[in-house]
């Protein structure tokens, strides 16, 4: 029987298997290999070669197609003349170790026990996951990024990372760069959206060649962004962790984007020491907010708003809030 007849026939829903058998750089082979006996090391090549191109699937949909490909060999193995075929694993497959990193980091953003993690998500063992889980405590580099975090050994792993990797010409990074320093230079500079901005374009210049940061280096005096330091791309919490140590527990307007995202309750400190309760309303609904009161903004650089439990609010500079802590 025909590769793909065993397929039609036995996988018929598999949608990440058959986008593989029609691909362009790998169905034509595939087309005409047989089920039994089934030729491992040509499939696993052409596999490889298909799931580096840009016809391969992206994200979480690689997932689906490494899921697929474990339930082909595993159904190829039932064929008289496959005796000798072994599982398709982890260790082996097209994903590698950054990317298997990395798709153990987006499965887990709502919580995953280390079970579900290796038998549902990765396909290995328990002690594969864990050994995974410690070396993240002693940081990872995926595509030049550093992720280093605690996210302890036992229990559900949940994950608060989003590695966002953009392969861009010159041009994009160019417009990229442009939007956060036009974006930054309305702000406040205290003010935790411009601090966020001004990171991110950090962490895009670090990681530039220093032919692109040539190219780039007018322009970027232009936007105001001509000293602009270099940030590791590392990644960060963005509360304070208790148990971080250092400055980790210090006031830091990179924290605060967290009130303003979430919505739950804080304390907002003025640098005349007044502290004030209430929930910081989002910068995308500030300005509503204050429309809506017909209350005028004095300038373009928008307002820390602060909505009390009474109803009431109150107004503050970015420059005026010394830190944003949680209410207790």
């Amino acid at each position: 029987m025909d590769l793909i007849d065993f397929i039609a026939r036995e996988m018929p829903d598999d949608g990440e298997l058959a986008a593989l058998c029609a691909s362009s750089i790998a169905g034509g082979r595939i087309r005409r290999m047989a089920a039994c006996p089934f030729e491992s090391r040509v499939f696993r090549k052409l596999l490889a070669a298909y799931a580096g191109s840009p016809e391969a699937p992206y994200g979480m949909d690689r997932v689906v197609l490494y899921h697929q490909v474990c339930d082909l060999f595993e159904a190829l193995r039932q064929l008289p003349g496959n005796g000798d075929l072994k599982g398709y694993e982890l260790k082996d497959s097209f994903l590698g170790g950054q990317e298997a990193d990395l798709l153990m980091l987006l499965a887990s953003h709502e919580g995953i026990s280390q079970e579900a993690l290796a038998h549902d998500v990765l396909r290995c063992s328990k002690n594969a996951v864990g050994e995974r889980r410690a070396r993240m405590k002693d940081g990872i580099r995926i595509g030049g990024m550093c992720i280093q975090a605690e996210f302890g050994y036992r229990g559900d792993f949940r994950s608060s990372v989003h590695p966002v990797s953009l392969p861009l010409n010159l041009s994009e990074a160019y417009v990229l760069f442009d939007a956060l320093a036009e974006y930054s230079a309305e702000r406040d500079p205290r003010d935790p959206h411009r601090k966020s901005a001004e990171r991110i374009a950090g962490m895009l210049k670090a990681q530039m060649s220093p032919y692109a940061q040539e190219k780039l280096a007018p322009r970027l005096s232009e936007m105001g962004f001509g000293s602009l330091p270099q940030v590791p791309p590392c990644f960060t919490f963005d509360v304070p962790q208790e148990d971080g140590g250092g400055a980790g527990c210090e006031p830091d307007p990179g924290h605060w984007l967290y009130f303003l995202k979430s919505g739950v309750m804080a304390i907002v400190e003025l640098v005349s020491g007044e502290c004030l309760r209430g929930v910081v309303v989002p910068r995308a609904k500030a300005a509503g907010f204050l429309r809506e009161r017909g209350i005028p903004q004095k300038d373009r650089r928008p307002y820390c708003v602060i909505l009390h439990e009474d109803g009431d609010f109150t107004l503050a500079s970015w420059s005026d809030v010394m830190d944003i802590r949680a209410a207790e």
